[in-house]
């Protein structure tokens, strides 16, 4: 089975530090195992739409001028509405 991917870029509005958001998520306890996190990159897993799906979004840019990259990954088609 092949894994489908989509793949993007979101423009924060600066000045925007995602490594002060990965600080945050990684202290939050409720959420504490549930996903993976290092230096520059987030990875989770959720259930939207009867389909589980992954991301993974990764810091590029700088906290002047930020660019964050996403992958989605899922075992199917993923939907239009996920999409958006």
């Amino acid at each position: 089975m092949k894994i489908k991917t989509i793949n993007g870029k979101i423009f924060p509005t600066n000045p925007f530090d995602f490594s002060k958001s990965l600080n945050f998520i990684n202290m939050f306890a409720p959420t504490g195992g549930e996903q993976s996190i290092n230096d520059l990159s987030f990875t989770k897993a959720v259930y939207m739409e009867d389909q589980t799906l992954a991301f993974r979004i990764e810091d590029e840019g700088t906290v002047e001028k930020p660019i964050l990259n996403y992958t989605i990954f899922a075992n199917k088609n993923i939907s239009e509405s996920v999409k958006t």
